[in-house]
């Protein structure tokens, strides 16, 4: 499991047979230098929908890049050969 560049990442193997409520998983926050100075974490690089069944909105883009805890996402329309599959 992750939580973005400044957690670090857990291991966990599970039997899925053998769960029968929800695992709670504490991700541990790394420790930066403090002359490291203020991180911010993004991706320039985000297609929200990529044609497909399932259609993102906005809203949820932005609960997805909090999960992934993302300070800020740079959204791209699909050009994929001269044809725009993300507009509905």
């Amino acid at each position: 499991m992750s939580h973005g560049p400044q957690y670090e990442i857990q291991k966990l193997e599970i039997n899925a047979s053998d769960i029968s409520k929800p695992v709670v998983i504490n991700l541990k926050r790394l420790n930066m230098p403090t002359n490291f100075g203020k991180w911010w974490s993004g991706d320039v690089h985000v297609h929200m929908n990529y044609t497909g069944t399932y259609q993102n909105k906005p809203d949820r883009l932005v609960q997805q890049a909090k999960a992934e805890d993302l300070n800020f996402v740079y959204n791209l329309i699909v050009n994929k050969e001269q044809r725009i599959p993300n507009i509905n």
